[in-house]
């Protein structure tokens, strides 16, 4: 056994505790590092202007939300290989694991396809127009042409973490943030001898990373160094198993749908107030991420734990884990939120001196915190709930909270009651304290305990 193979404890004994941290930790560094590269992106984009930003954001968002097929299929892969490891079954593992990335490499070529010719669509559809429209159609046929490398990175981590893992992703997304970051220096602004490409720039960095991450993700998978080792040996279509994947997967694949076309839709409301407001509005959804990170990581943990252990017929210990997940996120959101109060002029400041802009981001950071900690029970408790199997009922907490409540009260505030903008940011308090005390009476009930998959 490796080094690498034998770096990773048995997740179904010993500290919980100590197994949450050592899955959360290398997963919010990793967070944190993608998010800056991210930061940095956004940063150097917003050099070139109010216009580049609003370019980016709206394919950002398009992109997000075009990706959350492959979000279910990472979250359906974690399940399935969590449950098998608990069990001790690796050869069912590496069959798993086989089969998700096949099913990457199908729906990737069918998104790329779609997504490149629909481009100016669906931009169009967000409110985009003339050099916003213009810069927006390249980067995201930019990005689509990458889609396979870019998404499947995310499918690749869900392997590696299902499997107890949270390092060597970690590793590999630092390796190529890095080289994100430095192509988008040398890509944006035209250094060493490359021409200046402004936003077509950042949207080529972003691919090029990604094809350095997924290839060294594959290698470091099929070169039989970690815990879990996929072959083509053997290989064949396991139609029953890509069904099973898809089968957990697709709720969790709409849930991220319903969130993903909701920015859409708050986007095109913002985008009532003006450019300014949606590059306001943009801006302080990426710190927003950002400070969501820690809550992320703690949930991914979560959803490892309780996967293992279930599949270890340890369902009081999963819960426990849960809990404990729970607990460390809101502890850490505090702080994170109070940050953000304080400091919300300096952190908007990074990325934009356009005073309107300014103005407006400062004002969504402030009032957004404020959710963050609500925000975390949410997502760590879903999490745990994907984790065990049970991706419908998190679906229908985010329809809820969502649909029938934060965007029809956004419109209400920011229309009807004619609250602007601020209307708008007030939402995201309330709807994250309501799907928080959703996901926290299901969990309660405890019926995802006794979830086949």
């Amino acid at each position: 056994m490796t080094a690498l193979q034998g770096s990773h404890r048995d997740l179904t004994t010993g500290s919980i505790t100590s197994g949450l941290w050592r899955l959360a930790l290398p997963m919010m560094a990793g967070g944190v590092l993608f998010s800056t590269l991210h930061v940095v992106d956004m940063f150097f984009v917003g050099k070139l202007g109010p216009s580049a930003i609003a370019s980016v954001g709206m394919g950002g968002s398009v992109m997000f939300l075009l990706g959350t097929l492959f979000m279910g299929l990472a979250t359906g892969t974690t399940a399935l290989i969590s449950r098998a490891f608990g069990a001790g079954e690796r050869d069912n593992a590496n069959h798993f694991a086989m089969q998700s990335l096949t099913l990457a490499l199908f729906g990737s070529a069918v998104l790329s396809a779609v997504g490149y010719f629909c481009s100016p669509a669906l931009l169009r559809f967000l409110g985009a127009e003339g050099i916003v429209l213009e810069e927006g159609i390249a980067y995201l046929r930019i990005n689509f042409l990458g889609a396979y490398f870019m998404y499947s990175v995310f499918v690749i981590g869900s392997i590696l973490n299902g499997a107890g893992d949270a390092v060597t992703p970690f590793l590999v997304m630092s390796l190529a943030s890095l080289v994100n970051i430095f192509l988008d220096y040398v890509l944006i602004f035209g250094h060493y001898g490359f021409p200046a490409l402004g936003v077509r720039g950042s949207a080529l960095a972003t691919v090029l990373a990604r094809v350095l991450a997924c290839l060294a993700g594959l290698g470091l998978l099929f070169g039989g160094v970690l815990r879990i080792h996929p072959t083509f040996r053997g290989f064949y279509l396991d139609f029953y198993t890509m069904w099973r994947i898809i089968r957990i997967g697709v709720f969790s694949s709409v849930q991220m749908l319903l969130r993903s076309t909701m920015n859409l839709i708050f986007i095109k409301i913002v985008a009532l107030f003006g450019m300014p407001a949606v590059a306001a509005y943009t801006i302080g959804l990426r710190l927003r991420g950002i400070g969501l990170l820690p809550g992320f990581g703690m949930a991914n943990a979560a959803a490892t734990m309780v996967g293992q252990n279930l599949g270890a017929r340890k369902p009081d210990r999963s819960e426990r884990s849960a809990l404990a997940a729970v607990g460390f996120a809101c502890a850490i959101m505090t702080t994170v939120a109070l940050a953000f109060m304080a400091f919300a002029p300096s952190l908007v400041a990074i990325f934009t001196d356009d005073p309107e802009v300014m103005r407006s981001g400062v004002r969504f950071l402030r009032v957004s915190s404020i959710g963050l900690i609500t925000a975390s029970i949410g997502i760590v408790l879903g999490r745990s709930l994907n984790g065990a199997g049970d991706t419908l009922s998190p679906m229908i907490i985010t329809f809820i909270g969502l649909w029938c409540i934060q965007i029809p009260l956004a419109w209400l505030l920011s229309q009807t009651l004619k609250m602007g903008e601020m209307g708008i940011w007030y939402v995201w308090v309330f709807a994250s304290l309501i799907q928080a005390v959703m996901c926290a009476m299901w969990f309660g009930a405890g019926k995802w305990k006794t979830k086949k998959i």
